[in-house]
């Protein structure tokens, strides 16, 4: 995945970045990485979970990850992704996703 550091690290100034893989393939470790300010929470960890949901993140950091967090119900309307993808064409979808 470290190939892909420079292409994600340019894209993560305008657009959300969702890394998905094979269980211990290095995802987390990647992820932080991209950047020296980052703010980590796992849907796993409870505290985390409280934190996720209140939206109580510290939102002065650069980079906020958030681990595990398919396990969330509804995670795509939390991210507001569904209604992003519903609404753009098939041209705007590169200004939303990138596939790597």
């Amino acid at each position: 995945m470290r190939y892909l550091k420079d292409a994600v690290q340019r894209d993560l100034k305008r657009k959300l970045i969702l890394l998905s893989g094979a269980r211990q393939s290095g995802k987390t470790t990647f992820a932080k990485e991209l950047s020296e300010s980052v703010s980590y929470l796992n849907f796993d960890v409870t505290s985390d979970r409280l934190l996720i949901h209140q939206q109580a993140w510290d939102r002065s950091r650069k980079l906020l990850i958030l681990d595990e967090l398919n396990k969330l119900k509804k995670w795509k309307l939390f991210l507001n992704l569904e209604s992003a993808v519903e609404s753009a064409t098939e041209a705007d979808l590169s200004d939303i996703f990138d596939v790597f």
